[in-house]
């Protein structure tokens, strides 16, 4: 996985935790209408479309997850820091900075870092093993 790609994926958390939230959402409404409604209770379509909702909150967790994990591979703790706070917590590298009290380019600087720690990472793990 190139550094692009990895970059994508760890942006991609800021969706996930919004997806998440909409679907928490949207599966209280549903099941709030299905016992204010008594027509609505023995409803298999409603049934149905609370199973669905609840299937791709579940397939959002576990993307989300993938993603976190991949944040672990950062082996700066420092690096791995910044790539928490810009990409799990949703921050600007600008509030990265305040809250973390580096310069601006100091976490430009450890976000590439960390990137570069997860590609080699995920490169070595996938790169084939000599032997007998």
């Amino acid at each position: 996985m190139d550094k692009t790609e990895i970059r994508s994926r760890l942006e991609s958390l800021r969706w996930y935790d919004e997806e998440e939230k909409s679907l928490a959402e949207l599966l209280a409404w549903v099941t709030r209408l299905k016992a204010k409604e008594p027509i609505l209770r023995s409803c298999q379509s409603i049934d149905k479309c609370i199973t669905y909702i609840e299937q791709e909150k579940e397939a959002c967790q576990q993307s989300r997850g993938k993603c976190m994990r991949l944040l672990d591979l950062a082996t700066d703790d420092a690096a791995r820091k910044v790539l928490y706070v810009r990409y799990e917590q949703g921050y600007t590298a600008e509030r990265t900075a305040e809250l973390l009290c580096y310069s601006l380019s100091n976490v430009f600087k450890l976000q590439c870092k960390g990137i570069t720690e997860i590609s080699a990472a995920l490169t070595a793990a996938s790169a084939p093993r000599g032997g007998k």
